[in-house]
C-alpha cells in the first residue's frame, strides 16, 4: 500500500503541475467536470457543517461568510484555531491547490488566506507523539487495533492514516523513528509529517498566503486574525497531545537534528526557522 500511495501522490503532483499551466478558472472547471464526487463534496462543504455534532465537523461556510481561506497544516493547532475563529474545523487538511479548485479565481484572489506554521523539529515530535497516543488510546479502549489492510472498503486516505499509526507505533522510541522512518517516500504519503510548504504553496512553488501565523505566537496571532476578519476570538485547545508543551530540543541528537534539517529544508528556509527557534 505504501508504494501505491507514494506513486499516486507523485502522479497527483505531476498532474497538478500540468494543470497549473491552465488559467485558474479553466483548470478549476476541468477538474470539477472530471471529478463529480469532489464537486459535490466541495458544494456541500460550502453550504453545511459536515459534522454529526454541530461545530465539530469540517465546513467552508465561514470561509465564504468572512471571505477568508484558512489552510490547516497538521499539528499546528489548526483544530483549536478553527474552533476559535469559526466554531468548526474549517476545511481540515486541504491545501492551497485544492482550494484553488474549490474557489473561483475572483474569490481566491479576494479572500484573506492564512495558515499557522510550526518549527519543523517541534512539529515532527508532536506528530510522532500524537500518532503513538492515538494508537495506545484505541488499543486500551478496544483491546486491539485493526490493521489498515482490514479496511478493504476504506478510502486510500483513511488507510494511509491508519498505516501512519501502525508505523509510528512500530518504533521503540522517537530516536529510532526519526533515523529509521523519515524519508521522502513517507513524508510525501503521510500528511501529518508532510512538509508544510506542500500545504501552502501552489504547484509552481509560490507561497499563496496573505498572512503566515506561527504556532509559537498562536494566541496573539489568533487575536490579530480575528480583528482582521471582524471576529472576537479567544483561543481554545482542541486535539492537544498530552505533553505537547515539552521542549522538543531535549529529544534530539545531532544526527536526528540533521535528518529533519535535510528533509524539511524548504520549510526551514521558507518560514525562517532554526533548531533553536
Amino acid at each position: 500500500m505504501g508504494l501505491d500511495s507514494y506513486n499516486a501522490a507523485r502522479m497527483r503532483d505531476a498532474l497538478g503541475r500540468v494543470m497549473w499551466l491552465l488559467p485558474h478558472d479553466a483548470r478549476r472547471s476541468l477538474y470539477l467536470r472530471t471529478h463529480p464526487d469532489q464537486r459535490e463534496l466541495f458544494r456541500t462543504m460550502r453550504e453545511h457543517d459536515l459534522g454529526e455534532v454541530p461545530g465539530q465537523g469540517v465546513s467552508l461556510t465561514a470561509f465564504d461568510r468572512y471571505r477568508c481561506i484558512f489552510v490547516h497544516i497538521p499539528k499546528c493547532a489548526g483544530m483549536s484555531v478553527g474552533r476559535s475563529l469559526f466554531g468548526d474545523y474549517g476545511g481540515s487538511h486541504l491545501g492551497i491547490p485544492t482550494y484553488q479548485m474549490i474557489f473561483s479565481k475572483a474569490d481566491f484572489d479576494a479572500y484573506f488566506k492564512f495558515a499557522f506554521v510550526r518549527n519543523p523539529w517541534d512539529r515532527v515530535l508532536s506528530a510522532y507523539r500524537f500518532m503513538d497516543a492515538v494508537y495506545n488510546r484505541y488499543a486500551e479502549e478496544y483491546g486491539t487495533v485493526p490493521r489498515p489492510e482490514e479496511y478493504a472498503d476504506a478510502s486510500d486516505d483513511l488507510r494511509t492514516k491508519l498505516s501512519t499509526k501502525f508505523e509510528v507505533h512500530g518504533y521503540d522510541d522517537f530516536e529510532s523513528f526519526v533515523t529509521g522512518w523519515i524519508n521522502p517516500h513517507n513524508l510525501r504519503v503521510h500528511e501529518h509529517f508532510r512538509p508544510q510548504h506542500r500545504f501552502v504553496c501552489s504547484p509552481d512553488g509560490a507561497l499563496r498566503l496573505d498572512y503566515v501565523a506561527r504556532f509559537e505566537t498562536i494566541e496573539s496571532d489568533v487575536v490579530k486574525i480575528g480583528e482582521r476578519l471582524g471576529i472576537d476570538a479567544t483561543l481554545g485547545h482542541d486535539n492537544r497531545t498530552d505533553g505537547d508543551s515539552v521542549d522538543y530540543r531535549d529529544h534530539y541528537t545531532p544526527r536526528m537534528r540533521k535528518i529533519v534539517e535535510e528533509h524539511y529544508a524548504r520549510d526551514i528556509e521558507l518560514f525562517d526557522y532554526t533548531f533553536d527557534g
